[in-house]
């Protein structure tokens, strides 16, 4: 708690006026739910982790690639019998995705948010991964996420008697922070990549490790 209340970086975007802080919040919150409703089924655990679901899409739309990740272990992990919880989940952000789609048609003519055409269109693929890589590969970047290992692997210590139940709950934030870290790299990473601390697309996620 003491780590992620004073993690700069987080600290640095949310107080500059950005998403993130809200969205970090909603990302970890989700997560909470989501092995809590693995290791207990709540009808009302699982409404909760839609709303979850459909407030980061509102957010941000690119919050998709983490209730893909979210959705995916609720289906993998789950029992045959409980599998639905994942779709449902999927379905909602899908649903919400498809709403604020259409207000967007409806309203300013296009379908696509005005920040994809600035950043993504005109630009290949292998610029975006040059640059992206290059900024997620960087000495600083390699360093920050050194000290973090260094201190899980100290934190961690003792987990070959961890049971298998939390072992497979792992691999949910892991997933999530390796996903963010994919799509930092097929974006191009962030505007700002001077600062040397991760951008907006991974800091969200950090609170995950």
């Amino acid at each position: 708690l003491a780590v992620v209340a004073f993690y700069y970086p987080l600290a640095f975007w949310s107080l500059r006026g950005m998403e993130t802080g809200v969205l970090s919040a909603l990302m970890t919150w989700a997560m909470v739910f989501a092995l809590r409703q693995q290791e207990a089924p709540n009808r009302t655990r699982l409404f909760a982790l839609c709303a979850m679901a459909a407030a980061l899409i509102l957010v941000r739309q690119d919050a998709l690639i983490f209730v893909i990740v979210l959705g995916g272990y609720l289906c993998v992990t789950a029992l045959p019998k409980r599998r639905a919880a994942g779709a449902v989940v999927l379905a909602s952000a899908i649903l919400a995705l498809g709403l604020l789609t259409a207000f967007r048609w409806f309203y300013f003519g296009d379908v696509t948010p005005n920040t994809y055409a600035l950043k993504v269109t005109g630009v290949s693929l292998d610029e975006r991964l040059q640059r992206g890589l290059s900024v997620l590969f960087s000495p600083s970047m390699l360093l920050h996420f050194a000290l973090i290992i260094a201190a899980l692997a100290l934190s961690l210590s003792g987990i070959r008697a961890l049971p298998r139940a939390k072992l497979v709950a792992m691999t949910l934030p892991i997933s999530a922070v390796l996903a963010q870290a994919a799509y930092s790299a097929y974006v191009g990473g962030d505007v700002w990549e001077d600062l040397g601390h991760p951008n907006r697309f991974i800091v969200i996620v950090m609170p995950c490790l």
